[in-house]
């Protein structure tokens, strides 16, 4: 274990994207013992795309970060339901399971959320056992307004609908992008396949000991190498443990 934190410290910062511009993150509602609103960030970490919400609340745990890796198809799969949803009717959810842990010993550390809420607007979260839950909506800056040709404004499930779907289409750009320019050979890969201490690609690095070892140990996915699973519902998240 030693050796392995020596390896993390001595890795070079990384590097520098699109997605450390600020105006890329999604702004929530600002919570109780917040210095700020909360935001939800999407990054590239040594090739794996992950979404970041920072609750910003004084001595929350982790710095008040809440994560969700996944592997690029993954990230994907949930960008086209960001897509599917906000072209679907109101009240639905999809959520993402998000695994940490060795094959076939995976604990969950959290659920990406999806969805659109009995209003019709379209929103993400990330959700973790004992954490805040945000909702964050697809919706623009304080900087602009949308209108019709006679001149009524966008209501905010329009909105929500126009901007889930451009953002969809932004980071469906993006990711693949930051992947190609920041592409990084992995320990697995420069040992010629060979792995050294096992595991999958969230077992250390930018998830170094995940949650706490996770809320659900009856995992999808058996001893897969897996580290996301999809479900559209399920009481383990209904409307009483996620209202919208």
């Amino acid at each position: 274990m030693s050796d392995f934190n020596n390896q993390n410290q001595q890795r070079a910062p990384l590097p520098k994207t699109a997605f450390d511009e600020m105006k890329l993150r999604l702004s929530g509602p600002q919570q109780e013992g917040a210095r700020r609103p909360p935001n939800l960030k999407v990054a590239v970490i040594r090739n794996n795309p992950r979404i970041d919400v920072f609750t910003n609340i004084e001595g929350d745990r982790d710095n008040g970060r809440i994560s969700a890796p996944m592997e690029a198809l993954t990230m994907f799969a949930l960008i086209t339901k960001v897509e599917d949803i906000a072209m679907g009717p109101p009240d639905v959810q999809v959520k993402i399971a998000n695994k940490t842990g060795a094959p076939g010993q995976q604990k969950i550390l959290s659920h990406t959320v999806v969805g659109k809420d009995k209003e019709g607007r379209v929103f993400i979260s990330v959700i973790a056992q004992d954490r805040p839950r945000i909702k964050f909506l697809f919706l623009p800056s304080d900087w602009h307004e949308m209108a019709h040709k006679d001149g009524t404004p966008y209501d905010q499930a329009e909105l929500s609908t126009v901007y889930a779907r451009a953002w969809a289409k932004m980071m469906a750009e993006l990711i693949p992008n930051v992947m190609d320019t920041h592409f990084q050979e992995s320990d697995y890969q420069k040992n010629g396949g060979k792995s050294g201490g096992g595991g999958g690609y969230n077992k250390g690095g930018y998830n170094k000991g995940g949650q706490g070892g996770g809320y659900q140990k009856n995992n999808r996915g058996g001893g897969q190498p897996q580290s996301s699973g999809m479900d559209s519902g399920g009481p383990d998240f209904g409307d009483d443990a996620f209202p919208m």
